[in-house]
């Protein structure tokens, strides 16, 4: 799966890749491909982990428990699908512009409201990880953090723990890249 994706992915101009890979009826067919099987991979290194560092009800989460979990991941065998497939996703992310991005932050936030994944908020903070990191930009970071706060702000009905979710996402993503964030011009938010 990864080199077909990278092929198409590599074989693309900037130009293609904006008109083709990523419109938004595209990026969701991508996006959700690459986040199951990043579950896949979630799900298996996280029966790994032991729960303690997180509250009784889960909802308070470790750094360090996402930071293994993402090198767990990444350490698996060089063609099991979720490895792959956190590898493209990144590859895509770093190939994104301003104008791009959101594309593929709406496919993700579907994919999470839709699979009811916010809570327990530990796969939404590894995925958010991985997409900050592999942003180049702080701009794009930026508008990233607009876009989830655009998502909560649509969420007034939704249970508290699914709220509870966003907003500890909110705060890893607005948290990761801090010391970027000074130099950043806000007239774009």
């Amino acid at each position: 799966m990864r080199s077909l994706l990278q092929k198409i992915l590599s074989r693309q101009d900037q130009l293609s890749l904006q008109r083709n890979v990523l419109k938004q009826c595209t990026m969701d067919k991508i996006v959700t491909a690459l986040l199951l099987n990043t579950r896949e991979g979630f799900l298996t290194s996280e029966v790994n982990f032991s729960k303690q560092e997180r509250s009784p009800d889960g909802m308070i989460i470790n750094p360090q428990e996402i930071q293994r979990l993402k090198e767990s991941i990444e350490s698996l065998p060089g063609n099991s699908p979720p490895r792959d497939s956190t590898l493209v996703f990144k590859e895509l992310v770093s190939l994104v512009s301003y104008t791009d991005v959101e594309p593929v932050v709406c496919a993700i936030l579907t994919h999470l409201d839709r699979e009811n994944l916010w809570c327990p908020s530990l796969f939404p903070l590894l995925i958010f990880e991985l997409l900050l990191e592999a942003l180049k930009n702080t701009q794009l970071a930026y508008h990233l953090v607009k876009q989830l706060i655009n998502h909560l702000c649509k969420h007034n009905d939704s249970p508290v723990q699914n709220k509870i979710g966003i907003v500890q996402t909110l705060n890893h993503a607005s948290n990761c890249n801090i010391s970027n964030f000074n130099d950043i011009d806000l007239t774009l938010i």
